[in-house]
């Protein structure tokens, strides 16, 4: 698809035929992202004509995403409580000590080994368990709800509604637990930072706790499997920058997979 020659505002229909208007202008845009007299909750309201028809987290009115103003300020800064540097720091060990627990494994299996389902995808899926604190619950559950959470309209909409139902009453049971009994997790941090901010639907928190329990997989993997090819294949010489007692690591095709 083409993109679209800045030019004056004008009226066009989305592919769904709800009409909206289009800015391109750099000025334009800029107007609309700062102007407060634009916003983007009022385009989810109940009565709104849908902007897309996606069933996916993220398109959900209740997405942190989705507020504007107060609204969006008081979730805003209830995670931002939840993530002060002393608690960001607080993690910084455990993460390490999971890391380290990874790159010994693939060590000890030796060569072949897959990068993607030995490095790349149980690292996030082990720091969410401990971030959140829900080591109970089965890593292929949580995969599983994250490959459907926010799937679109063109996904399989039994499949998409089921696992965003079972998503959602966990995360709403979760929170329950956790505000009836705080532990030294994420979601207690959440849900303590919420009550004392006032005034955030309880919708809106159980889609951001729904949001965090899957949302970090896919593009942590993403990332981490990108960054390994380009150092292993494209730039091994890059792989002296990330320290001074790094060397470039020999690379066969066979040694590894992404």
């Amino acid at each position: 698809m083409n993109a679209p020659v800045p030019g004056p505002p004008r009226l066009i229909e989305l592919p769904n035929g709800t009409p909206v208007w289009l800015v391109t202008r750099y000025d334009d845009v800029h107007q609309v992202l700062t102007d407060p007299r634009f916003g983007r909750a009022p385009v989810h309201a109940p009565d709104t004509p849908p902007i897309v028809d996606s069933p996916s987290l993220l398109d959900s009115r209740d997405s942190i995403g989705r507020q504007d103003g107060d609204t969006h300020l008081r979730l805003r800064r209830a995670v931002g409580r939840a993530f002060t540097p002393r608690a960001v720091e607080h993690m910084r060990p455990w993460v390490a000590r999971v890391i380290d627990r990874l790159l010994d494994g693939l060590v000890a299996q030796g060569p072949p080994a897959d990068l993607v389902t030995d490095y790349a995808l149980p690292l996030p899926c082990m720091v969410i368990h401990r971030l959140l604190a829900v080591d109970d619950v089965p890593t292929e559950r949580v995969l599983h709800w994250a490959e459907h959470a926010f799937a679109g309209a063109t996904a399989a909409p039994d499949q998409g509604d089921h696992a965003r139902c079972e998503l959602t009453d966990f995360a709403t049971a979760l929170i329950t637990k956790r505000r009836s009994a705080p532990g030294d997790d994420l979601v207690s941090s959440l849900v303590q930072a919420a009550d004392r901010e006032g005034g955030i639907p309880e919708a809106q928190l159980v889609n951001l706790i729904s949001t965090m329990v899957v949302g970090g997989h896919d593009t942590t993997m993403t990332m981490l499997s990108n960054a390994l090819l380009y150092l292993l294949t494209e730039q091994p010489a890059a792989w002296t920058r990330l320290g001074p007692a790094n060397r470039p690591p020999p690379f066969s095709p066979n040694a590894c997979s992404t």
